[in-house]
């Protein structure tokens, strides 16, 4: 069989993976993950079996393991001979994946220099190079350039909430939203989170609200379950701690534990 035609495939198994994770369906999607990374060792597709490694340490990561995801990240960027290098667009955003992986991790470990000085690595992967379409189909480009550019914003204006600097949030999270305004709705996952840390980012609480509100009722419409639980969360911490909201939050919670996603303690 054609060299190409496994790789498309095995691409598309990982991309099958990320979608099983972005439901909550943890156990599922580690195991398929799991999978991926034997299949694609046998084939010698690293930048595939790099791809895995950051995929399952964002289960990790979503589930409050950062010092879990951290090594998994580590072991993504290892995969790859020349992550920097490589003109491969599937090599640099398997590149892109482990080092913004990496970032997002030591934000969640409050390791937050450690963080930008990761997230300005991340960005030399893509700086000055355009969005490429020709040539490539429509979810190609966006996984390999739009995706990882947005998903370098959402880091980098998580660690300016955590790091207190509110304007450099909104604007990198701005940039995200621009970036996601041509995005077809089959990617309504990562329109939900953009717009979700656009809320965390918000100058105006009832503006914030309003936005979360909204993101709810969207990642309920699709069975995302992180991002319901995700949205319910910033819902209480932006004050709404009604008795229907606290008993949502931890439906939401137990849901995804009995999915398998992995919790300390439930791994």
């Amino acid at each position: 069989m054609d060299h190409e035609i496994v790789l498309n495939s095995l691409r598309q198994q990982w991309w099958a993976a990320v979608v099983r994770g972005g439901l909550g369906d943890g156990a599922a999607a580690l195991t398929m993950l799991d999978r991926l990374r034997a299949h694609a060792r046998a084939v010698d597709a690293r930048e595939v079996i790099s791809l895995a490694f950051s995929t399952t340490a964002s289960l990790h990561r979503q589930s409050g393991r950062h010092d879990l995801a951290v090594g998994f990240d580590a072991a993504a960027l290892a995969e790859l001979d020349d992550p920097f290098g490589s003109t491969d667009p599937w090599v640099r955003v398997a590149a892109h994946d482990a080092v913004v992986g990496l970032a997002a991790d030591n934000l969640g470990l409050f390791r937050f220099s450690a963080s930008a000085r990761l997230l300005i690595r991340a960005r030399e992967l893509h700086d000055g190079r355009d969005v490429e379409e020709a040539g490539s189909d429509a979810w190609t480009t966006f996984v390999t350039e739009v995706r990882p550019r947005v998903r370098e914003r959402w880091v980098g204006a998580e660690l300016a909430i955590y790091t207190g600097d509110a304007d450099r949030a909104r604007r990198l999270i701005g940039e995200a939203q621009k970036m996601m305004a041509s995005v077809s709705a089959n990617h309504e996952r990562h329109h939900i989170k953009t717009d979700l840390i656009a809320a965390a980012s918000a100058i105006d609480t009832s503006d914030a609200l309003t936005v979360a509100r909204a993101c709810l009722r969207r990642a309920q419409a699709g069975g995302f379950l992180p991002l319901t639980w995700a949205s319910l969360s910033l819902l209480q911490g932006l004050g709404d701690t009604s008795d229907t909201t606290i008993a949502s939050i931890n439906a939401s919670h137990d849901m995804l534990v009995d999915r398998g996603m992995p919790f300390a303690g439930r791994s």
